[in-house]
């Protein structure tokens, strides 16, 4: 779909803030903000930027991305949104949006964003030029940006059947992060024409200047502990590095520093302050559905299922995954030299993380119902690899499609097998919430 930003109301959008952040809603129509306060409504297509080079994308008049900060915007809109550093502060209301950066060449997962989530509040509730969120390294995209399918898609009569169907010509995706582009163009096709996008609301200048004033107090107060909340972790990491450093010192263990870094990535995601991924059962972060019916009847030369991995948060719901072969370390390009034998960084992974984990059982350290002490008492780790050899204690990957329902229902439903020998499963953790 071609991408949308209007000029709205309160009155407008209000039904849609109610149905998926009740707080947010509250407190907004208890003020009851007249018509000359503007909201915005913005709908983008997948792929789309919703922040480019670190401010809000808006549609030219050809329905291509451009940044608000582009010569040529119109004033009103340029006047009502450029406030903050990067995005003014807004809600995602339908489907998803994915906040990440590049590091080096690798694509680093920041923030997963769901319907409900309030963001920019970090920067946008900051005074002018005392945020370090501006700049161009922050992107936001329509749709989960770091998503990808386990099976390889490289055979060349498969792209020129892509090519035929869609118009579309890019090459074979040479990283497995690169396939978004792939996914990006058949959706935006005139052939495929897809009506899957995200919707956001933003809060325009006005209704930001109105957080100054003592009837918009309780409201501000609202979303400092929103934002407060959000900082958690990272307010908490100095105790997290202590205890880790601690731990490493007490048992003796002498790994190399980028194993070390990966298993405190892997606990950082079991404690929720970062995505995993996971198998992709429904069309949240993706027309998945549609993308699966693209590669499986018009791509037409996949061996194993279609199954797709997207960014996810830890729940009790579903398994996620951390793999060593698609690292999303923040420091990542510190160690691109890195190279060892996968099965054995994984069982280093794993006596770090089993010790880790019995310190922090027995609260050697006090710790217990802090949300560390916690992660260590109510996450299971699975240590996985496609051929494990003699391993006893690592998974095959060809069991889980025994595990997961989704993974039965795409075996039975594309009568093709799970892809267990993706390069995904060459050295992966399964984190699991109790």
């Amino acid at each position: 779909m071609t991408a949308e930003l209007t000029k709205t109301t309160w009155k407008e959008v209000r039904k849609k803030v109610k149905q998926v952040n009740q707080p947010l809603f509250d407190e907004i129509e208890d003020l009851a903000p007249d018509d000359s306060i503007p909201f915005y409504l913005g709908k983008y297509g997948f792929g789309d930027h919703i922040m480019l080079d670190g401010s809000l994308g808006v549609p030219d008049d050809k329905g291509n991305i451009i940044s608000l900060r582009s010569s040529g915007v119109d004033k009103t809109l340029v006047d009502d949104l450029d406030y903050a550093p990067n995005l003014p502060i807004g809600l995602v209301t339908k489907n998803t949006a994915e906040l990440y950066y590049m590091s080096g060449e690798q694509i680093v997962p920041w923030i997963f964003m769901y319907p409900g989530r309030i963001f920019s509040l970090w920067g946008g509730l900051q005074p002018p030029g005392t945020s370090a969120h501006a700049g161009k390294i922050w992107q936001v995209t329509a749709g989960a940006r770091s998503i990808f399918m386990l099976p390889k898609i490289e055979e060349k009569r498969g792209y020129v059947k892509l090519e035929k169907e869609f118009g579309i010509g890019l090459p074979v995706p040479k990283k497995i992060f690169d396939q978004w582009h792939l996914y990006r163009d058949i959706l935006q096709s005139p052939g495929m024409n897809s009506d899957w996008h995200t919707e956001i609301v933003l809060f325009s200048r006005s209704f930001r200047e109105k957080l100054d004033t003592k009837k918009y107090l309780s409201l501000k107060n609202y979303l400092f502990e929103t934002a407060w909340l959000d900082t958690s972790f990272l307010r908490d990491q100095v105790v997290f590095e202590t205890v880790f450093s601690s731990a490493l010192y007490e048992c003796n263990l002498k790994p190399h520093q980028y194993l070390v870094d990966t298993a405190k990535h892997i606990y950082k995601i079991a404690q929720g302050a970062y995505v995993g991924f996971s198998f992709a059962d429904s069309n949240l972060s993706a027309p998945i559905d549609e993308l699966q019916s693209v590669f499986n009847n018009v791509y037409g030369h996949l061996k194993s299922a279609p199954t797709f991995m997207q960014p996810s948060y830890i729940n009790t719901n579903q398994s996620i995954y951390y793999s060593l072969n698609i690292p999303t370390l923040l420091l990542f390009s510190l160690y691109t030299k890195y190279v060892n034998n996968r099965l054995n960084d994984l069982n280093w992974i794993k006596t770090i993380n089993t010790k880790i984990n019995q310190l922090l059982t027995e609260d050697k350290y006090g710790l217990g119902n802090s949300p560390i002490g916690k992660t260590a008492q109510t996450v299971d780790f699975e240590y996985i690899h496609y051929n494990p050899g003699e391993y006893n204690n690592i998974l095959q990957a060809k069991s889980l499609a025994k595990q997961h329902a989704v993974l039965s229902e795409q075996v039975k439903s594309f009568n093709k097998p799970f892809c267990d020998t993706s390069k995904f499963w060459q050295g992966a953790i399964q984190l699991t919430k109790r």
